[in-house]
């Protein structure tokens, strides 16, 4: 016998209004995913960066023609009017450039690295943007819902 589930919007929502000017560490084969994501929602990628200035302008082209590429991620994280920085870098490069974005006061897109790499349970603390693990949003949405029901 089918159960009678109530059907509830489980996704994740966009502010109505917030559209931070967003800066990307890295822009090698997985960031495609995260562009063309950031581009589908609307989102503002103004700032991109990566060792390879050839990989930084390729994405540009394909995704934001009006974002800035760097060549030393510093320049990129000394941008007054980066709100968010989504870094996309592997792990080896990914907990200095962490630590350079935390000490800029610029929030990170998501802490499942940085949690992985925290040097104590305080530095969860530091007023990062995407406190939860973006991976379970869906999840943590669609109970909250069923337990209001």
């Amino acid at each position: 016998m089918p159960l009678d589930l109530p059907v509830v919007d489980y996704r994740p929502r966009d502010p109505i209004s917030y559209r931070p000017a967003i800066g990307l560490i890295g822009c090698g084969g997985i960031t495609s995913y995260h562009l063309g994501a950031y581009r589908a929602a609307g989102y503002r990628i103004v700032a991109l960066f990566d060792v390879s200035t050839e990989a930084a302008e390729k994405s540009r082209a394909a995704y934001y023609p009006e974002a800035a590429v760097y060549s030393v991620a510093d320049e990129l994280l000394s941008r007054e009017d980066i709100e968010v920085v989504d870094i996309a870098t592997h792990p080896a490069q990914r907990s200095e450039l962490i630590e350079k974005a935390r000490q800029a006061g610029i929030p990170l897109r998501g802490l499942n690295e940085y949690r992985a790499q925290a040097p104590c349970p305080q530095a969860l603390v530091l007023g990062f943007a995407g406190l939860q693990d973006e991976r379970l949003e869906g999840a943590v949405r669609a109970l909250r819902k069923i337990w209001e029901v």
